[in-house]
């Protein structure tokens, strides 16, 4: 695992030091598609599942791009939650898709490759990490623009650690359930758990994926029948860390979204919650004064394969229809412009792109240590879009409710994930 990260980190950290949302290449500038003032009207409608703060910053640099183009309006639209690719594939499908969409790569370009232009040859492209790549590359074109690097973690109240004497963080499995104890000495809840969101509990499914060498080689291995769940190491150490991770939660675990886990953290109700690094302005705005952290998800006693999740988790795919070449205009001026070069440290973004540079600590304190770990090559990937269905985290996480409800037991969930697998994959070759 040790060795694959170093592989990994030659091949990400072109990604770390980088641009994504606006542009920081000096003094390039986007083509004007209507350099005359035309005054033509056209439309370019973006659906995103990003609302604030990126959507802030995209809609600002959408304002300088009309303000520049005559005639051409930007609308936004921002579809949150697990709502987003239903309403995708509805709006395709009936001919009203949207011209700049976000695309989750992997399994995502089978479902909408044949909507999309590919950027290839796009000035920018040069720009792109080879993680993005690779997530978003289908024989031998590039289909998305990548915007930001996110971590997915624990978020850890750094006051209530130093209270509960927690002197060093923990890094393995053992040294989690040591910290809860002290936690609990001082009538603390270690845990604060979205169960209510299947999405997010899938982000905890994803931490046994991280742990092999190759994550994307064993889905393909899990989808084949060559693995099974049921019988790898890495699921049977997370089915026991998410078992303990349950019983030292909150008692309301399926009624807890994002909202109520951020206000369990930020009134200090809760240590520690699994999290992503979007949710620090979330959680600033309730109480401004707190001092956080992240550490890794720990499921085995192997500090050295103990890392946090993260990934350029957010692109932009082109549709290929009459707005095409505008489209691509407007992500080149998002890419190559100046305008944006205070973008991602107004709106707290590490950049997804080689083209700029960043100054971690002005982005936060989640994204200031999720830096470090990047920089390290202490993370792995975001894989649950790699299974072949875009809902296939959603399943996985209502199978995980089903664990918590009771319904069923840790081993039955292991074999319910092998067998919605197989049903997936069955599916996907009809």
């Amino acid at each position: 695992m040790k060795k694959d990260m170093k592989k990994l980190v030659s091949i990400v950290l072109t990604g770390i030091m980088c641009i994504s949302l606006a542009g920081c290449a000096g003094n390039q500038e986007a083509k004007n598609p209507n350099p005359g003032g035309d005054s033509t009207e056209v439309t370019i409608k973006i659906m995103s599942w990003l609302a604030d703060p990126v959507q802030s910053g995209i809609e600002k640099m959408n304002q300088e791009f009309m303000e520049e183009h005559p005639g051409v309006t930007i609308e936004y639209e921002a579809v949150t939650g697990d709502d987003y690719r239903t309403v995708l594939q509805t709006r395709f499908a009936s001919g009203d898709g949207p011209d700049i969409f976000m695309n989750a790569g992997y399994s995502w370009l089978d479902t909408f490759q044949q909507y999309m232009s590919p950027i290839t040859d796009e000035e920018w492209a040069q720009y792109l990490p080879e993680a993005s790549k690779q997530r978003w590359g289908a024989d031998g074109e590039y289909y998305g623009f990548p915007i930001n690097l996110q971590s997915i973690s624990y978020v850890y109240n750094k006051d209530m650690f130093e209270k509960a004497g927690i002197s060093e963080l923990p890094d393995t499995f053992e040294e989690l359930q040591d910290a809860c104890e002290k936690l609990e000495a001082i009538g603390v809840t270690p845990f604060g758990i979205p169960g209510g969101l299947t999405a997010r509990l899938a982000h905890s499914f994803n931490v046994a994926l991280g742990h092999h060498d190759d994550p994307t080689a064993f889905i393909q291995q899990l989808r084949s029948g060559e693995a099974t769940c049921a019988d790898d190491e890495a699921f049977n150490q997370w089915a026991d860390f998410f078992e303990y991770t349950i019983q030292h939660s909150t008692d309301d675990v399926l009624t807890c979204d994002d909202d109520a886990i951020y206000t369990l953290f930020a009134t200090e109700q809760v240590a520690m919650i699994q999290a992503g690094s979007w949710c620090e302005s979330a959680l600033k705005e309730i109480n401004p004064d707190l001092d956080i952290g992240i550490i890794p998800m720990s499921i085995n006693n192997n500090e050295d394969e103990n890392f946090i999740a993260g990934d350029a988790a957010d692109g932009f795919s082109i549709a290929e229809n009459e707005n095409t070449e505008l489209s691509k205009e407007l992500v080149a001026y998002w890419a190559l412009s100046d305008s944006g070069v205070n973008i991602f440290k107004e709106y707290q973004m590490i950049p997804a792109m080689s083209n700029c540079k960043y100054d971690a600590s002005e982005l936060g304190q989640i994204l200031e240590e999720a830096d470090q770990y990047f920089k390290n090559g202490e993370y792995f990937g975001w894989y649950w879009y790699a299974f072949p269905d875009l809902t296939a985290d959603l399943q996985f996480g209502a199978i995980m409710q089903s664990y918590i409800s009771g319904s069923i037991d840790k081993q039955e969930m292991l074999d319910q994930f092998d067998l919605k697998i197989a049903e997936l994959e069955a599916k996907s070759q009809q």
